[in-house]
């Protein structure tokens, strides 16, 4: 393997971030983001990610191998926050085992990010699609979440916790994160 190209990985901006985090972190520092940064690289992350996804689907159009890759993607995710909030759930409580494993489910656009990065120098193509997947993940997930709580509050012994869960808004919160997506693809 060429040190370069595992140089220019570690030396990679999603690297550097983490490996600073986690020195903060470590460092026990006091190193805070403002809210209003952080609700603003949420919102940027979040258009940036769904642009891009709607032009690669765009470019690729609608083949079989998109449309696996789709289906793919979702069945995946759900699977995979089903099995985290049972595994979490052991040692966590009802909803912090939920919120958990909804996140971490789809919660891999630095992976993601990496793994192109590196890909691109040693010329594998990576189909634009695949970035249309990475917007698609957040919807499945979140609902895995709230399906997760929803079945499993009724066993809790505080009655006063059950049946608080607004429906309604549970489905409109993760339609308005993959609208930018949708909106994309339809123009």
């Amino acid at each position: 393997m060429d040190s370069s190209l595992i140089l220019s990985n570690v030396l990679n901006s999603p690297v550097l971030f983490f490996v600073i985090g986690l020195t903060a972190v470590f460092l026990k520092s006091d190193l805070e983001i403002p809210q209003s940064i952080s609700t603003l690289f949420f919102v940027y992350l979040l258009f940036a990610i769904s642009f891009n996804g709607g032009d690669g689907f765009y470019e690729s159009g609608l083949s079989s191998e998109v449309a696996i890759a789709l289906r793919s993607t979702v069945v995946v995710v759900a699977v995979v926050s089903v099995y985290s909030f049972f595994i979490l759930r052991l040692k966590l409580d009802l909803y912090n085992a939920s919120a958990i494993a909804a996140i971490d489910s789809f919660l891999c656009a630095v992976t993601f990010v990496t793994a192109s990065s590196f890909l691109s120098p040693v010329n594998v193509d990576v189909g634009n699609y695949l970035v249309a997947t990475l917007a698609l993940m957040s919807s499945p997930a979140m609902i895995m979440g709230l399906l997760s709580v929803r079945v499993f509050v009724n066993r809790l012994k505080d009655k006063s916790l059950q049946d608080t869960l607004d429906w309604g808004e549970c489905f409109r919160s993760p339609a308005r994160m993959v609208w930018p997506f949708c909106w994309w693809v339809v123009c």
